[in-house]
């Protein structure tokens, strides 16, 4: 079994100690890199359902707790980690907590892959006693995930639904592809905040991808997908009734679902989608539950930008707002009372600030706000609507002041076939006009963007006096259907002209320094930055990739070992990158390594389950045989995402010295330049 599922003896160590306000432990002689890469202190802040406590994420020295206390700071308990990645929190009860956690493991007697394992455990607040859910039950089979929570009954014991698969035999099974296994059915738990244990209230087919239910434990609908047929359909139980018969209300072919499930309406007769089968941009609709219909009219669209989220009130299960990103992170909300909350709060805020409400109580007097600005790298706020009351309750980043932040400008430039696209440029802070040395930085996903808000790899780079460039290229998700799909089967092709294009804009308009240009990047981001440096090789200086994909050939054979050519994770990357050829070949910077003349930075977790380091090995095989200038660094314990406070300060020492040597000094570095 994965250790998440075994492991509780280690984790379940509590610790008990009275926690007061803290305060940051500033440290006046902490480098750049240690100031940038530190976790957030507080995160994932959250109001208890009757309002009297706080649950949070509480970082120092790199190791992360989970806090609960009194919102008045009198006391509390602490949960220490350990070897657990702390997700995030949620209340699930007046006296129950939910604690996200995963870990990384390998799965030896499958292949020698590792995985990502989720858990989600239960804290009793009263007395700091911690359980892993459903980790009891034996009749649980091999599955990546046991952090799957459907809704909450915030009833006193902290009783929880959740989806998980169960074993035919009744037993669990060592992993998939094991001879002769047989996968379970994922069906739908009722678990005790107490004990952990759940018992199984509803049975769907091994291949149910989610259960949609209501706090009251009315089960509403479920959705299956299957691989191998390419078949999607939601189910409702036959009248309404669980025991009888499901009915099938919609039905799609589809080897990737084009739709997500959020909840249903108050009156549990329609459920709440999100989707773009019937309009340009993501949007949500109603689909009731009696005949599977979209509505014709969207129950909320932006004019310009997909929904990227719902924001849903759990002491209801109703959808009340939603979340999208138009240069910004941005909430609208459905119900007055959360209207009012949120310009009450905007009202009593300087301009600059974008304020989001995070958690309520479940009396809707209390609430918690999230508010951040160019100058505030972002405060958690107390709003108490019975007399007014709006105060500080932690910041994220209690040593990340106005004086260590750069200015983020928006920006829309034109590529060389007629698109009109998004970009955002961050200059040093007090940096002189004219042409500085520039940092081009392409996101990851592909199919994800760049926005407003704190960026510590961003904000760090800044802060060694260069500018930094950020583009949401054509296939980036936020600007519907076609532009997502612009980017279909472009990479090394349309993709990475957008982001030539945005750094010749910045050229021409003189805000870079041509001899002095760098790209960088992460995941499909790293993948750009070799990409540029090898298709464009005149352009950059260096490129510096973490995690980044190399041999599109190679990555798409890895996804296919790894879940089965009928999987939809495969049959989607093979939608967006190609099928493998020839052709690939040439847009894979491993396999045209002989064109580039920038140094490189390979940069790659051994945890990384998301692209295997593997790519960076290639890439940098391949740059050695060429007799190309490459650094290649191998970082312990790491995994896709930087979680490691600790890594995240080596990467961007790594970083900060490969700029250096290639650029110079940035602006307003004599120190730096006189160090040379």
């Amino acid at each position: 079994m994965p250790a998440i599922l075994t492991k509780c003896a280690a984790f379940c160590g509590v610790i008990l100690a009275v926690v007061g306000t803290f305060a940051p432990g500033s440290e006046a002689n902490a480098s750049d890199a240690e100031l940038y890469g530190r976790s957030r202190e507080v995160d994932s802040l959250v109001i208890s359902p009757d309002g009297t406590q706080i649950a949070y994420l509480f970082t120092e020295n790199g190791e992360t707790s989970l806090v609960v206390q009194p919102i008045d700071g009198s006391g509390g308990i602490k949960v220490a980690g350990g070897e657990l990645k702390l997700r995030y929190v949620e209340w699930s009860g007046p006296n129950h907590v939910l604690l996200f956690a995963s870990e990384t493991q390998g799965i030896y007697f499958y292949r020698s892959i590792d995985l990502e394992f989720w858990g989600v455990f239960s804290v009793d607040v009263r007395t700091g006693e911690i359980i892993q859910m459903l980790a009891r039950n034996r009749a649980l089979d091999f599955q990546g995930s046991l952090a799957n929570v459907r809704a909450k009954t915030w009833d006193e014991d902290g009783t929880i639904y959740m989806a998980a698969r169960t074993s035919k035999d009744g037993r669990r099974t060592p992993g998939v592809g094991v001879a002769g296994y047989a996968p379970g059915t994922v069906d739908l738990y009722e678990v005790d905040g107490n004990s952990g244990r759940g018992n199984r209230i509803a049975k769907g087919s091994e291949n149910t991808d989610a259960w949609i239910v209501r706090p009251s434990g009315q089960v509403v609908a479920r959705v299956d997908h299957f691989d191998k047929s390419d078949r999607y359909r939601i189910l409702a139980p036959e009248g309404g009734m669980l025991g009888r018969s499901w009915e099938v209300i919609f039905s799609e072919e589809t080897s990737v679902p084009n739709m997500t499930i959020y909840g249903t309406t108050s009156d549990e007769e329609d459920l709440v989608i999100g989707t773009r089968l019937t309009t340009d941009r993501y949007a949500l609709f109603n689909m009731p539950v009696s005949n599977g219909k979209i509505s014709d009219t969207a129950l909320f669209e932006h004019e310009f930008v997909d929904i990227s989220s719902v924001i849903k009130d759990e002491y209801t299960g109703n959808i009340v707002g939603a979340e999208l990103v138009y240069a910004g992170r941005e909430q609208e909300f459905f119900h007055s009372r959360f209207v009012a909350v949120r310009n009450a709060v905007k009202g009593a805020m300087p301009d600059s600030y974008r304020v989001f409400i995070e958690s309520w109580d479940q009396s809707y007097e209390r609430f918690v706000i999230y508010a951040e600005s160019d100058t505030d790298s972002g405060i958690y706020l107390l709003l108490d609507v019975t007399d007014g009351d709006l105060r500080l309750l932690s910041r994220a980043y209690p040593e990340i002041g106005e004086e260590q932040l750069s200015p983020v400008r928006p920006f829309f430039y034109k590529t060389r076939d007629g698109f009109s696209l998004q970009g955002y440029l961050t200059i040093p802070k007090d940096a002189p006009e004219g042409p500085l040395p520039l940092v081009v930085m392409p996101h990851g996903g592909p199919e994800s963007r760049d926005e407003l808000g704190y960026n510590w790899w961003q904000q760090f780079i800044a802060s060694r006096g260069y500018a930094i460039v950020q583009m949401n290229f054509r296939g980036s998700w936020g600007y519907g259907t076609g532009f997502s799909a612009a980017g279909f089967r472009e990479w090394g092709g349309k993709m990475q002209d957008d982001v030539t294009d945005a750094v010749q804009h910045l050229i021409d308009d003189g805000w870079a320094d041509p001899e002095r240009i760098c790209i960088v990047g992460g995941s499909y981001g790293g993948y750009a930055a070799l990409a540029g440096a090898a298709l464009t090789p005149d352009l950059y200086t260096c490129a510096a990739s973490y995690s980044g994909v190399t041999d599109l050939r190679e990555m798409l054979a890895w996804e296919r070992d790894r879940y089965g050519r009928d999987s939809s994770r495969y049959e989607y990357w093979v939608s967006r990158i190609g099928e493998p050829s020839d052709e690939l070949d040439q847009k894979s910077p491993a396999k045209i390594a002989d064109n580039i003349t920038a140094d490189i930075l390979l940069i790659h977790g051994k945890d990384d389950t998301v692209v295997d380091i593997e790519q960076s090995e290639i890439m940098a095989e391949a740059l050695e045989e060429a007799g190309k200038p490459v650094t290649f660094v191998e970082l312990d314990g790491e995994d896709h995402w930087l979680s490691s406070e600790e890594t995240r300060i080596q990467m961007l020492e790594l970083l900060d010295d490969f700029l250096m040597k290639n650029l110079g000094p940035g602006v307003n570095q004599p120190t730096r330049a006189a160090l040379q």
